[in-house]
């Protein structure tokens, strides 16, 4: 294992507790990646081996394997708060100044190498395989990339030529050999990510990252797949225009394979909830559009400063969706946003008819309390990412009034009751002494 500098653990101590507390900690003065280098021990003497144009040398590669090896340490929140656009490289062969500096780059990803370090070197630097990967990258007059990462998405791993978007956070080595009067950039970086040509795609989301998913597991925001695979999902979705997935579900629809939607009761066609529960790996990153029930919408706060900082997430909202083909089974949905006036919360009665289009991002297992109250029970609900609620208020007259207005109702049916049965027995009071006169006056002629 390579030995770590002395001051480490006390350099990465200061920084937990800066990162934690919000005070004036290490990582807030520590302006730029060549400085967090040096003080993992990499500093600009440990550059000096690399010699501009031309590729990574055999001697060289040792060098090239600690700067990747001490990239590990280097927090998601800082790479991105440091990268600067590729055109700020400059047109020079020779930047021995910019070594080490952090650079967000945009491509095609059209070579990944896998590479085995010798035995040594794997036990230095704990490293059984790393990837050389060629990425052209984008602009007018496209540079070439040749970047050294331990990440890449799942299906590149034994080698691929995607000929796909992609993209890093790498920090500069060395100027490589030019290619086609072009220039060649050597850069290191935590992983490579992959930008598929589809709808969730298209929004920035790093499709490798999915592809590490595993279904019908807990979810847990707290490893380090899950969450980061999440929240880049969250942020990707709000890159949408309002309204702008539901669209695209409702035109994507009809182009659906048929055991993937169903017409319901007034003729209309729908996506099925079914592949989700029976088939999730093969829908993972497919957008989709559901409606029915809301039981649960809850507000959830998230306190990570590293996601607020990264993303600009501070809130997203959880829904639980019953849909007509769920069948009683819940659709867990999460979007950034419900609509102005709708009432949220986990209330007994709780029951609001939304709409709804995200994208699939697994299916997950939680506990529910079993028919025996000494049990519980593993429930899967397919989990979706969406950017927005569509919300059809339930009209609920008013209970004040209608109460009111049944009272007077009632009232004045009695009166009327009342008032009809009174002009009724003084009627037959009135028909009865009229019967009596009229017996009587015959008797009383008689008698005269």
């Amino acid at each position: 294992m390579e030995k770590l500098p002395w001051h480490l653990p006390f350099f990465l101590f200061f920084l937990f507790c800066g990162d934690i507390l919000g005070g004036d900690g290490p990582s807030q003065q520590l302006d730029d990646p060549q400085a967090m280098f040096s003080a993992l021990g990499v500093g600009p003497a440990r550059f000096q081996p690399f010699a501009d144009g031309r590729p990574i040398t055999a001697q060289e590669n040792e060098s090239l394997l600690r700067v990747l090896y001490r990239l590990r340490w280097f927090p998601t929140v800082d790479l991105d708060r440091w990268a600067q656009k590729p055109a700020a490289i400059g047109d020079s062969t020779t930047h021995p100044d910019r070594r080490g500096l952090v650079y967000r780059l945009r491509g095609r990803v059209m070579q990944v190498e896998l590479q085995r370090p010798s035995a040594e070197d794997a036990q230095r630097f704990e490293m059984t395989r790393y990837y050389r990967c060629r990425l052209q990258l984008d602009g007018p007059d496209p540079a070439m990339a040749e970047i050294y990462t331990e990440d890449v998405p799942p299906s590149w791993r034994d080698g691929a030529t995607p000929d796909a978007a992609g993209g890093a956070l790498a920090a500069l080595v060395k100027a490589g050999a030019p290619q086609n009067g072009r220039p060649t950039w050597i850069l290191v970086a935590p992983r490579l990510a992959w930008y598929p040509d589809t709808p969730l795609g298209r929004l920035g989301m790093d499709f490798g990252l999915l592809e590490s998913m595993q279904n019908e597991k807990p979810f847990d925001p707290r490893s380090a797949i899950d969450r980061e695979a999440f929240y880049q999902m969250l942020a990707a979705v709000d890159r949408a225009k309002p309204g702008q997935l539901l669209r695209d579900a409702s035109g994507q629809l009809p182009h659906v394979r048929e055991n993937w939607r169903w017409t319901n009761r007034q003729g209309q066609e729908q996506y099925s909830v079914v592949p989700l529960f029976t088939d999730p790996d093969s829908q993972v990153g497919r957008l989709m559009e559901f409606s029915g029930t809301a039981r649960r919408v809850e507000r959830i706060a998230v306190d990570d400063p590293d996601i607020r900082a990264r993303f600009g997430i501070d809130h997203y909202y959880q829904v639980s969706l019953l849909t007509d083909d769920s069948q009683g089974n819940p659709l867990t949905f999460c979007v950034r946003e419900i609509p102005k006036g709708m009432p949220y919360g986990a209330r007994p009665h709780y029951g609001e008819w939304v709409q709804a289009a995200g994208f699939f991002f697994k299916t997950w297992i939680y506990t529910t309390a079993a028919a025996s109250e000494s049990k519980t029970a593993r429930q899967p609900s397919p989990l979706l990412i969406g950017r927005e609620l569509a919300w059809r208020p339930t009209v609920v007259p008013k209970r004040g009034h209608s109460l009111n207005a049944v009272l007077v109702v009632v009232a004045l049916t009695l009166m009327v009751l009342l008032w009809w049965m009174a002009w009724r027995g003084r009627r037959r009071e009135q028909q009865w002494l009229a019967r009596q006169i009229a017996e009587k006056a015959p008797i009383q002629e008689k008698r005269s």
